[in-house]
C-alpha cells in the first residue's frame, strides 16, 4: 500500500488509517464529527498527497489540453485555475480535474488519486496522436522530462462494482461518438513536455474561516492576496511552494503543492501557526461529509464513465461552443435527452443514507433511482445524500434535464466551484416526498436543495 510523506506523522498522531485507492490514509484523528465542525467553524489541515499531479509545458501544451478538457482554456491567464473534465468519446467522465496556468505555455494539473494512471495514459495517448509524443527522457527527482516509463503504481479503487452494475440502466441508450472525428487533430505547433510529478511532490489543504490568516502567517502576503481560484508560487525556506486558493469543503481555503521532502516541516509549521485559531488535522472521513454537504461530486459516485456531465449537472463546466474536444458530440446528444438526474435527498427522521440504497416513490412503491453518496450532516443533524434518479418523484413524466436546469450540484468536486459562487440551485422537485429503502424497510425522505448548508466563509 502506498504512503504519503506524512504517513509516519499520521501514525504517531494516532490516526485511524484506511485503504483508500491503494493508499494508507487517515480517515480521522479525533473523530469525523469533531473534525467536520472544526473546518466549518475554525480551520482544518488535510494531507491530500495521494492525489495526482502533472505538468504540461511547451508551445503545444495549450492545444493538447484544450482538445481534452471540457472547459475552455481560453478563459485562463497565468495565475488562474479552471475546473473541468476529461471525457471519453461516449461522453463518460474519465476524471474531473483542475488545470492551473503558471505561465504562457506552462500548466499544472491536479487529478483524482483513483484516476491518476488513466489520466496520464489519456494525456500521453493524445499527445502521441498528433504525431508528437511526450518528449524527453524519463523524469527523475533531479529534473528532466517524463516519458512513458512513469506510469507505475496506482491501484485505483474506481467506481464501486456493485453501484456500477446497478446504475448502468440509468445510462443505457447512450451511443458513442460513432463516426465522429477525434478532437485531437491538427498540430501541436511544437513539442509538449509532460511530467508526472505525483511521486516527488506532496499536497496539503488548509480550509475554514481562519485559513487565510494561518496560511498568510506562514507563507506570506502573496498567499493571502490570491483571489478565489488564483495561484502563485512562493518561496518558503528556499523551497518553491505552489499556493492555490482552492479546496473541496465549501469553505475558503488553500491547496498547497510542494516537494515531498518539505511536507512534514510545512505541516508542522502550519499546525504551530494555526494552534491559536484551532487548526486541527482532518482525515478523509470529514473530507467526504464536507463535500456531500456542498453537493460536490466524487469520482466513482456522482461521476464516472457511466454518469456524464449532463446527468451530474456539470454542463456549466462543458463549453459546447468550443470547436472540438473529445466527447463533445456525445455530450450534446446526452443533453438532448438526459437519461438520469442528480438530486439532493434528506431523511425526515432518524436513519442513515448510504451508497447503493434505492430511492422509491408512489403506491405501489416503485424504484426511481439510487443513492450515490450519503452521510450524517454534522451541521443539519440529519442524514443527507445525493441520488441519481431515472424517473420523476412528482408523478410527471421524467424528462431529465435540459442543459443544467435542475441538475446542478452547487459545485463540482476536486476543487469545487471553479471560481463560481455556489449558488443555491434547485431541481424543481424540492420537498417532493420520496422513500429510501434501507435494508428491508422504506424510510420517509424528501428531495432537498443543494448545497445542503451555507459555507461559513466567503471566498474572496
Amino acid at each position: 500500500m502506498r504512503k504519503t510523506p506524512l504517513y509516519a506523522w499520521h501514525r504517531k498522531a494516532g490516526a485511524r488509517m484506511i485503504d483508500f485507492a491503494g493508499w494508507d490514509m487517515p480517515v480521522y484523528y479525533s473523530g469525523i464529527l469533531e473534525e467536520h465542525l472544526a473546518v466549518r467553524q475554525k480551520a482544518g489541515l488535510f494531507d491530500i498527497s495521494h492525489m495526482g499531479r502533472f505538468e504540461a509545458k511547451g508551445p503545444g501544451a495549450h492545444t493538447l489540453l484544450q482538445s481534452l478538457f471540457t472547459n475552455n482554456l481560453e478563459k485562463l491567464t497565468p495565475g488562474r485555475a479552471l475546473y473541468g473534465l476529461f471525457c471519453d468519446e461516449k461522453g463518460g467522465v474519465i476524471d474531473d480535474l483542475i488545470i492551473y496556468q503558471l505561465g504562457d505555455a506552462e500548466y499544472y494539473i491536479c487529478v483524482n488519486a483513483v484516476n491518476r494512471e488513466a489520466d496520464w495514459k489519456w494525456l500521453k495517448e493524445h499527445a502521441a496522436s498528433y504525431g508528437r509524443g511526450p518528449v524527453g527522457a524519463p523524469f527523475t527527482r533531479h529534473g528532466g522530462l517524463m516519458g512513458a516509463s512513469s506510469d507505475a503504481g496506482l491501484v485505483g479503487a474506481g467506481f464501486s462494482p456493485r453501484l456500477e452494475r446497478r446504475l448502468k440502466p440509468a445510462a443505457t441508450g447512450i451511443e458513442p461518438d460513432a463516426g465522429i472525428k477525434p478532437a485531437a487533430t491538427g498540430s501541436l505547433n511544437g513539442a509538449v513536455a509532460l511530467k508526472d510529478l505525483s511521486d516527488v511532490t506532496a499536497q496539503l489543504a488548509v480550509q475554514g474561516p481562519h485559513a487565510a490568516a494561518i496560511v498568510g502567517s506562514v507563507l506570506g502576503p502573496i498567499a493571502t492576496g490570491l483571489k478565489y481560484f488564483g495561484c502563485a508560487t512562493v518561496d518558503w525556506k528556499g523551497e518553491s511552494i505552489l499556493v492555490t486558493r482552492t479546496g473541496y469543503t465549501g469553505e475558503d481555503g488553500y491547496e498547497l503543492y510542494l516537494p515531498d521532502g518539505v511536507a512534514e516541516p510545512l505541516w508542522d509549521a502550519l499546525l504551530k501557526a494555526g494552534k491559536p485559531q484551532g487548526l486541527a488535522p482532518i482525515g478523509l472521513g470529514a473530507r467526504d461529509s464536507l463535500r456531500i454537504e456542498m453537493g460536490y461530486p466524487l469520482y466513482g459516485h456522482e461521476i464516472s464513465k457511466e454518469i456524464g456531465p449532463v446527468e451530474a449537472g456539470l454542463l456549466r463546466f462543458v463549453d459546447l461552443k468550443k470547436e472540438s474536444f473529445v466527447g463533445k458530440q456525445a455530450i450534446q446528444k446526452r443533453a438532448e435527452k438526459p437519461p438520469a438526474k442528480l438530486c439532493g435527498v434528506a431523511l425526515k427522521k432518524d436513519g442513515m443514507i448510504r451508497d447503493h440504497y434505492e430511492v422509491a416513490t408512489g403506491s405501489p412503491s416503485t424504484a426511481i433511482g439510487l443513492i450515490t453518496s450519503g452521510c450524517f450532516s454534522p451541521v443539519l443533524k440529519r442524514s443527507i445524500g445525493l441520488a441519481l434518479l431515472t424517473s420523476s418523484p412528482v408523478g410527471a413524466p421524467f424528462t431529465g434535464a435540459s442543459s443544467d436546469a435542475g441538475v446542478k450540484p452547487a459545485a463540482p468536486g476536486m476543487g469545487q466551484d471553479a471560481g463560481m459562487k455556489p449558488a443555491a440551485t434547485r431541481s424543481g422537485w424540492e420537498g417532493a416526498h420520496i422513500r429510501i429503502r434501507i435494508r428491508a424497510k422504506e424510510v420517509e425522505a424528501e428531495i432537498a436543495k443543494v448545497p445542503f448548508v451555507t459555507p461559513g466563509t466567503k471566498k474572496a
